[in-house]
């Protein structure tokens, strides 16, 4: 059977398979020539009871010669909780010929936040996955996102290496008190701190002061601006911002953070 749902001018059909939880999705678009809707992409979806439990091959439609041609495909692996665990990404070879090129992995905690995101590409010589770029998270018990970090892989020297991150952090009342970017520093090799924005609070745990600073050579963190807010009786915020030039100088540290071991080629 099918269903149809009608959205601006475009009209998407799915068709189910009768014995299984198969299904194909058909997008059409409005054509005004022929004042009908005509095919413009399928997506056919495979379920399994194994991994890959789901795949997604999608097409689109030829007028001319009134035939689908494949344009990618997905492979879904997941684990017992139905979250992915890899994603393959392929492109068409030819009639239903397929070529995997990347893979997307993800790990979880154990509250189910996502803690890692990598994409491997495929290395056709040797029919192995390697590192491309990853992007590692952190959060608290209660699920609160305490730090981000983005990598890319050094292909020569076999390693992970730092490109940006975010950190924020929390006091015990559990309000936001700093949030920070950081950067790497390709001459000596380092993290160093680009941004970093202070949040200050009044006895009634309203916001009354948020502190802006920036990296400046040579100097570490400068103060440039101060966001003083005020509340209205009807908890209207109003916001009055100081710039400043060079208010105060803090110190910056230097952190180096070592590459993580590079992903398994194991889904």
């Amino acid at each position: 059977f099918a269903t149809k749902t009608l959205q601006n001018g475009s009209l998407i059909t799915y068709t189910y398979a009768t014995h299984s939880n198969d299904y194909t999705e058909y997008l059409s678009a409005w054509n005004i020539e022929s004042q009908t809707f005509v095919y413009t992409e399928k997506r056919e979806h495979t379920m399994n009871s194994k991994n890959p439990f789901e795949t997604v091959k999608q097409y689109f439609y030829d007028n001319n010669s009134k035939t689908w041609n494949g344009t990618g495909k997905k492979d879904y692996y997941r684990d017992e909780m139905g979250r992915d665990t890899a994603v393959i990404s392929s492109s068409p070879m030819g009639p239903d010929s397929w070529y995997s090129y990347l893979k997307t992995i993800y790990t979880y905690d154990q509250n189910g936040n996502t803690i890692l995101e990598a994409n491997l590409l495929f290395n056709g010589s040797n029919n192995t996955w390697f590192g491309n770029t990853k992007i590692e998270r952190t959060f608290t018990n209660t699920n609160v996102l305490l730090s981000t970090n983005e990598y890319t892989f050094d292909f020569s020297n076999n390693v992970w290496i730092f490109n940006k991150g975010n950190e924020s952090s929390y006091d015990s009342k559990n309000r936001l008190e700093s949030q920070s970017t950081k950067f790497w520093n390709t001459n000596d090799l380092t993290v160093f701190t680009g941004y970093k924005t202070n949040y200050n609070y009044r006895t009634d745990d309203s916001l009354n002061i948020v502190e802006n600073y920036y990296y400046a050579d040579g100097q570490g963190l400068v103060l440039g601006s101060k966001d003083f807010y005020y509340f209205s009786s009807h908890d209207v915020k109003i916001i009055d911002t100081t710039t400043t030039s060079s208010d105060p100088i803090l110190p910056i540290t230097h952190t180096s953070i070592q590459p993580s071991e590079t992903e398994s080629a194991a889904i």
